[in-house]
């Protein structure tokens, strides 16, 4: 058990340089780029910040440090969040003003609509992490309860991504690329924060529902990893 923290607190400090780094080098580009055209906008945008919101992954790091090592574990961990949380919502705005002013993706981009789950999902777990593990006093209820809205937003975009989704199948054309990825993450997240709102607010209703989305996740997820080894195997 000994050996398996310490393997994890060393590939947790590898990620924490490379997250960092790919983040703030990432806006950094865009904000030298010059004037961006909306119809280039996409919810591939929110990678930057879902790698800063998952840092606190490694909250539990808050228990098992001391002195200035603790402090630095505390201090990544609630500026990760906050970070990764709110630019998530910068983002949001503007990708979804792309959604409201510009024409669909093209159909091979489709499954990034399924990118927004991502954030959210990964948010809602991350704060259950800090407020697990916290070693500063924070009041944990206000938080909580918190994470529940943001989880209707997820609710909100998971109904609206099935109904686009629907809409390229039934109107456009939904071909199989490497986006297909897009689903599995995303869904994924979002499934796991379901189930760790159940399980925080003893809410049984919101287990079933974790249970029945874990379904359609691993459908997709077989998929596309037997669309993607098929596509491999195709001569050029």
């Amino acid at each position: 058990m000994l050996h398996n923290l310490k393997l994890a607190w060393y590939l947790w400090l590898w990620g924490l340089v490379l997250t960092f780094i790919f983040a703030f080098w990432m806006s950094y580009e865009i904000f030298i780029a010059g004037e961006v055209d909306l119809k280039h906008l996409s919810p591939a945008w929110y990678i930057p910040p879902v790698a800063l919101v998952i840092i606190p992954f490694g909250a539990v790091f808050m228990r098992t440090t001391s002195g200035y090592t603790n402090q630095m574990v505390v201090t990544v961990n609630y500026l990760g969040w906050g970070a990764g949380f709110f630019l998530y919502l910068v983002l949001y705005a503007v990708v979804t003003l792309r959604f409201i002013r510009h024409e669909l993706m093209p159909p091979q981009m489709a499954p990034l609509i399924w990118m927004n789950l991502g954030p959210i999902g990964a948010s809602i777990t991350a704060l259950f992490a800090l407020v697990k593990n916290s070693t500063i006093p924070i009041p944990r209820e206000p938080f909580m309860v918190f994470a529940f809205f943001l989880w209707g937003l997820g609710f909100w975009w998971l109904v609206m991504a099935t109904a686009l989704t629907i809409h390229y199948v039934r109107n456009l054309h939904l071909p199989y690329s490497t986006s297909w990825w897009a689903f599995i993450f995303p869904i994924g997240a979002f499934t796991n924060s379901t189930l760790d709102l159940g399980e925080a607010f003893h809410l049984n209703l919101l287990n079933v529902f974790g249970f029945i989305l874990l379904w359609p996740l691993l459908g997709l997820w077989l998929v596309t990893a037997i669309k993607m080894m098929g596509l491999r195997r195709t001569p050029s």
